[in-house]
């Protein structure tokens, strides 16, 4: 790595100070060159811009090399923490495709994403938002569907939805 390129030094201080997948160093490069050429007005077109891209190319694939950045590794912690919010399979691997993240990579993280883990997720937003038979009684049948919408809209398969809002065993003494 060379000591007087800007480019590197600017993914290093990024690296340095946040988690990111490759394509989100790649995402921070661009967007400091774009800001680059409107502060001095320059526009870089053609074979420059085609130049600036397999820099900024070379620079995220050194950086993997040298495992700096791991996608795998940044996939892992992210479903980690999304499993411990509660979140569905599928809006965690909305999140991480909207992340740039390579849907092989994210297919291997959430695979062994079982349907207990799914169904105590979905059971952590009945709880949270108060939903199903977390609501009055009286409540219950009227807001049923809307509750199972609730569930549809964070990615929860309806077969989860559906069990989620029926009393698990363990607290049927404390509804009743």
């Amino acid at each position: 790595m060379s000591d007087t390129d800007p480019l590197d030094e600017l993914a290093l201080r990024y690296v340095a100070k946040y988690a990111v997948p490759s394509s989100g160093l790649k995402r921070y490069l661009q967007r400091k060159m774009r800001d680059a050429q409107r502060k001095t007005g320059q526009s870089i077109i053609g074979e420059e811009a085609d130049a600036l891209r397999r820099r900024i190319d070379a620079v995220v694939a050194r950086f993997q090399e040298k495992g700096w950045i791991n996608d795998e590794a940044w996939t892992e912690r992210k479903v980690e923490v999304a499993v411990a919010r509660g979140r569905s399979r599928r809006a965690t691997q909305a999140m991480l495709a909207s992340k740039g993240v390579d849907r092989t990579i994210a297919a291997a993280a959430t695979a062994d994403w079982d349907q207990d883990q799914e169904l105590a997720a979905a059971r952590q937003i009945v709880r949270r938002r108060k939903l199903g038979h977390w609501r009055p009684a009286h409540e219950r049948a009227d807001r049923r569907q809307k509750d199972l919408a609730v569930l549809a809209r964070a990615g929860f398969p309806g077969n989860i939805a559906r069990r989620a809002l029926e009393v698990p065993d363990d607290e049927e003494e404390e509804d009743e």
